[in-house]
């Protein structure tokens, strides 16, 4: 206990990975054993390690009253319609996007009877709000983003959850049927840091809010399933079309946030003081 009140980013780290790839290592030893249906189970089981480490440590660290603004910063929806809006059109923006560089760069177009159809796509944003993404911010930006911010500048502390987001996705790489099966990871850490920048100046323009960084998390894994290719999989080059769209966003977003504030100063005063 005393450990976890001395050092709560370290212990939200630790016990993070820890939930979530002792969940998932079944995945990893049964491999093909496991069917489809469980398969997605114990992958959305694992997704809930960030939201239960944060709820862990923030009663053992902060108390009953550190988990009431901890909850306020979930539920905290008043922030202005633009930013919703902004986290729902974002990721069908960088598709588009990614895509437009696919085809500059010889990407053969994909046929769009194949992906589905377009209605489905709050449908699918709802669910992957709560269990496909989403459920992870209260985790990612409720408990880690502001401790980092309290330390480092927002450039700093983006890398730093970055790379500790990506090294968490790290047993689904070894795990069929996952969204990180098949990735090169050269791509993803990257990429993932790029995320990471964007989902930082949300939270800062939303002073504190995670519920618009839950929307444009599910946003952003829902929206490349309507990203067609002609045999479903992705050419090297296509990765790279993806990466160099979403730091585009990135640049723009922070030339509009300002340089000297993203780059300089450690934001002490958003999301509460933290230790």
């Amino acid at each position: 206990m005393t450990l976890i009140k001395q050092h709560p980013l370290a212990s939200f780290v630790a016990i993070t990975l820890a939930i979530s790839w002792i969940i998932w290592s079944p995945l990893i030893v049964l491999g093909q054993n496991i069917s489809p249906v469980a398969r997605l189970i114990i992958i959305i089981l694992g997704g809930f390690g960030p939201f239960l480490s944060a709820i862990i440590v923030t009663l053992i660290a902060d108390g009953r009253n550190g988990f009431r603004e901890w909850r306020k910063r979930i539920f905290k929806f008043r922030v202005g319609a633009k930013f919703y809006i902004l986290a729902f059109l974002y990721p069908i923006i960088y598709v588009a996007l990614s895509y437009g560089l696919y085809l500059l760069m010889g990407g053969t177009p994909g046929d769009f009877a194949s992906v589905p159809p377009w209605y489905l796509y709050p449908l699918t944003l709802v669910f992957v709000f709560f269990l496909g993404g989403g459920q992870e911010e209260p985790g990612w930006r409720g408990f880690a983003l502001p401790r980092l911010l309290s330390k480092y500048s927002p450039f700093i502390a983006s890398i730093i959850i970055g790379v500790i987001w990506t090294t968490w996705h790290i047993p689904l790489f070894f795990v069929e049927g996952s969204s990180q099966a098949g990735l090169p990871f050269e791509w993803y850490l990257p990429n993932v840091i790029g995320m990471a920048m964007v989902f930082t100046l949300l939270y800062l323009k939303t002073s504190g809010s995670v519920l618009p960084a839950m929307v444009l998390h599910a946003g952003i894994n829902s929206a490349f399933t309507w990203f067609p290719t002609e045999s479903g999989i992705l050419p090297p080059y296509a990765y790279i079309n993806i990466l160099i769209a979403g730091w585009i966003f990135v640049v723009l977003l922070i030339l509009v946030y300002g340089r000297t504030r993203f780059f300089c100063s450690p934001n002490n005063n958003v999301g509460g003081s933290m230790k």
